[in-house]
């Protein structure tokens, strides 16, 4: 099995093995939003990628997670590509979200300049790369 494909199919393992009786309703349900990456630079013809729709995408994605029972959202991270400021454009819209999010950090995230990497996690109200919560029943 790829790595790809075991790492898309653990949130799924996850959730049916926490489901005993299919009758029974949810513990808990939760959004999920992967691979933002804005900037403000150039598209990417070659690789198809549009990094200026970010914000758009963004704010639609949250529009619809907006209308739902949500305990929380998860960020996979690469919310941004390359340019520490981005932050400072994706993450407002991101605090719109009704549900607490939940920041990964992504390879993009980092992608920025030398000096700065240091600064990804405390952007996102991180204090290290890494945490873990509580969910209801989890």
């Amino acid at each position: 099995m790829k790595r790809r494909t075991f790492l898309w199919s653990l949130p799924m393992t996850a959730a049916l093995s926490a489901q005993t009786d299919p009758t029974s309703p949810p513990l808990f349900r939760f959004g999920v939003i992967a691979d933002c990456q804005f900037a403000d630079i150039p598209d990417h013809e070659e690789w198809n990628r549009r990094f200026r729709l970010s914000p758009a995408k963004l704010k639609e994605a949250v529009a619809d997670l907006n209308t739902r029972d949500l305990a929380f959202v998860v960020n996979l991270g690469d919310t941004i590509d390359k340019i520490l400021a981005s932050f400072d454009v994706v993450l407002p819209i991101f605090a719109t979200l009704k549900a607490p999010v939940r920041h990964a950090l992504g390879n993009h995230d980092y992608d920025v300049a030398d000096g700065e990497r240091s600064a990804v996690p405390g952007k996102l109200g991180l204090t290290r790369g890494y945490y873990s919560w509580r969910a209801p029943g989890w």
